[in-house]
C-alpha cells in the first residue's frame, strides 16, 4: 500500500508560444522506452534514463535530473530542473486537470523540495519573466531518501504568479499551458523574500523521478495527516491497495 504525501494549499529565454498539445487525464511518463520523452532542454539539468532505477526496481527505468551547480560551466546543467514543452501542453482545464502525480527520489545528503512552474501562451522569459505561475504546493524530500508518492495541486488555487511574471493571467495559461516544469528550489522556503519561485536551486544535486501523471482528483483518502507551515499543510494519504501497483503505460518516443 503505497503513502501519497500531497502539500496543499491552506487557504483554497522568451519564446513564441507553440500550438496547443492534447494533455489527457491519466496520461503517465513512465519512461520504459528508454528516452527521456522531452524533459530536459534549454538551461535545465541534464535530463537522462537511469535503468532498473525506479520504484519498481529490476526492470523499471527512471528519468535522472542532475545539476552542475556552477554557472562558470555554462548555462546548459547549471540548475536543479527539468522542462517539457511537448506532451504537458495544452488546455489543462478543459481537460479536467486538478493535479500533477509523480514518484520522486532523493539521494542526495541534503533535503531537496521539488516545486511545478507552468508558462502561458506568452512563454517563459530569462529567470521566470513572462507569463508564468509557480505552484503553491511542493514535495519535500529528505535527504538520502527512498522513493515517495507526491501529488501537487495544479487548479486555478494551486497557483501564484512567478516571481518575475511580467504579463497574462493564470485562467489564460491553464486554458493554453505551453511549457511545464519540474524544479528543486530549497532556498524559496529558508529564504523566501530572496529566492526566485520559478527556477532551479544553482546546486550540484541529482534526484530520480518518474509516473509523472495527469490527475484528475486527488484520491480517496483513508488517513489524513495535517501538518501547518506557512501558508502550505502537508497531507499524508493512503491509496487504496487496488491502485497501489504502478499501472505502467507504453509510450510514444517523442
Amino acid at each position: 500500500m503505497r503513502v501519497l504525501l500531497v502539500t496543499a494549499v491552506l487557504a483554497g529565454c522568451l519564446g513564441p508560444a507553440g500550438p496547443a498539445g492534447a494533455v489527457v487525464i491519466g496520461q503517465t511518463d513512465t519512461f520504459e522506452n528508454a528516452t527521456v520523452s522531452g524533459w530536459g532542454p534549454d538551461f535545465a539539468g541534464v535530463a537522462s534514463i537511469a535503468a532498473d532505477a525506479g520504484p519498481d526496481g529490476s526492470g523499471d527505468f527512471a528519468l535522472l535530473v542532475t545539476s552542475h551547480g556552477d554557472p562558470t560551466q555554462g548555462r546548459i546543467g547549471s540548475r536543479s530542473i527539468s522542462l517539457n514543452r511537448s506532451q504537458w501542453t495544452g488546455d489543462w482545464t478543459a481537460a479536467g486537470m486538478t493535479a500533477v502525480a509523480f514518484d520522486a527520489r532523493n539521494p542526495n545528503p541534503f533535503p531537496i523540495e521539488l516545486w511545478l512552474g507552468i508558462a502561458g501562451p506568452g512563454g517563459a522569459g530569462s529567470a521566470g519573466s513572462g507569463d508564468t505561475y509557480a505552484s503553491l504546493g511542493s514535495a519535500a524530500i529528505p535527504a538520502a531518501s527512498g522513493w515517495g508518492n507526491y501529488v501537487i495541486d495544479v487548479t486555478g488555487a494551486g497557483f501564484e504568479n512567478a516571481t518575475n511574471h511580467s504579463f497574462g493571467t493564470l485562467d489564460a495559461a491553464l486554458a493554453n499551458v505551453t511549457e511545464l516544469r519540474i524544479f528543486n528550489n530549497v532556498s524559496r522556503r529558508t529564504d523566501p523574500d530572496f529566492a526566485n519561485n520559478f527556477i532551479g536551486d544553482e546546486v550540484a544535486a541529482s534526484w530520480y523521478i518518474d509516473n509523472i501523471e495527469a490527475v484528475s482528483a486527488v484520491p480517496e483518502p483513508a488517513v489524513i495527516l495535517w501538518a501547518a507551515p506557512p501558508l502550505l499543510g502537508l497531507l499524508a494519504i493512503r491509496r487504496r491497495a487496488g491502485v497501489a501497483q504502478k499501472n505502467k503505460r507504453s509510450e510514444k518516443d517523442l
